[in-house]
């Protein structure tokens, strides 16, 4: 018996005649959005569960094998996966989105005031130093007194005025964040190709979204943690940690860069210090950037 032969249609999009189900010119779907809400409903959780079954296919490789993800990607074997930008959205918007919830935990703005002015870190290193005389204590709305003229005045009035709100500017400041985190993604895609020039910049760019949302989620999961366990909250704490999860990070990245571009491990490591050296500096100034750039506008 002879199958029926498919049918032929027209892309609506394109014009394109085609027999399946997706147009192979420009990759539209074939379906009538006019259809009964229930159907549309039942079709929009199918999509979302699928999401839901892929995600957690997804971060299991991220976690537990560096770089594995990544090659998997690079190599066409993409469809059991959650693309890499969208799983970088995804992982930014749970780091940052707990971050704003519980106000940072052990990755907040730290800011503290006395008479010698207002000095504003983050992450235990310092981002901003008012030299403020008579800053109002916190809860107060009394003027600041600033010395001197111009620029510096100008940060020092508003770090005065972050003193006196300290939740609102830890806000405001993790909000900025998001974004300079976001801009760091594609420049360390950047270095990566001045480091491995034999690969395309989109192969770079995969390997940043995914080692970046790696950093994000574990990321998450520590400030939650640190709002669980006051004890991390603690200054020697906040270090131990921080120092802790940067160990951890450069464990990983050394073993994604030997996964993905398989070079010795003697070249991996000269790399990664390279890297490392280069992509710090970038990261120091980008972050002041954020922080100076908040503080005047807030």
């Amino acid at each position: 018996m002879i199958a029926p032969a498919a049918a032929v249609v027209s892309c609506a999009n394109c014009g394109r005649s085609f027999d399946g189900r997706f147009c192979p010119d420009c990759g539209q779907e074939l379906q009538d959005i006019r259809r009964p809400i229930g159907e549309l409903v039942r079709e929009f959780f199918g999509d979302f569960l699928a999401f839901d079954a892929r995600i957690w296919r997804t971060l299991v490789p991220l976690v537990t094998r560096p770089g594995g993800l990544t090659r998997d990607t690079i190599e066409g074997r993409r469809a059991r996966y959650v693309p890499p930008f969208r799983l970088y959205v995804f992982a930014s918007f749970a780091y940052f989105g707990v971050m704003a919830l519980t106000g940072g935990g052990l990755f907040a703005p730290r800011i503290t005031s006395s008479e010698s002015g207002t000095v504003i870190s983050f992450g235990g290193a310092p981002i901003r130093t008012g030299l403020t005389t008579g800053a109002a204590p916190e809860g107060e709305t009394g003027p600041a007194v600033s010395d001197g003229s111009g620029l510096a005045t100008r940060l020092d009035e508003r770090a005065a005025a972050a003193a006196r709100d300290r939740e609102a500017f830890s806000r405001a400041l993790i909000g900025s964040f998001s974004y300079g985190h976001f801009l760091l993604m594609p420049i360390f895609a950047l270095l990566l190709k001045a480091f491995f020039r034999r690969r395309l910049y989109v192969e770079h760019l995969i390997f940043s979204l995914h080692f970046h949302a790696f950093f994000l989620l574990p990321g998450a999961l520590l400030v939650v943690a640190s709002v669980l366990l006051p004890g991390l909250g603690g200054e020697v704490a906040q270090r131990a940690v921080v120092s802790a999860w940067s160990l951890i990070l450069t464990g990983y990245l050394f073993v994604a860069l030997r996964r993905v571009y398989r070079e010795s491990r003697i070249r991996t490591a000269l790399k990664l210090v390279a890297l490392g050296l280069a992509y710090g500096i970038i990261a120091g100034v980008v972050i002041l950037a954020v922080a100076a750039g908040t503080l005047w506008f807030y």
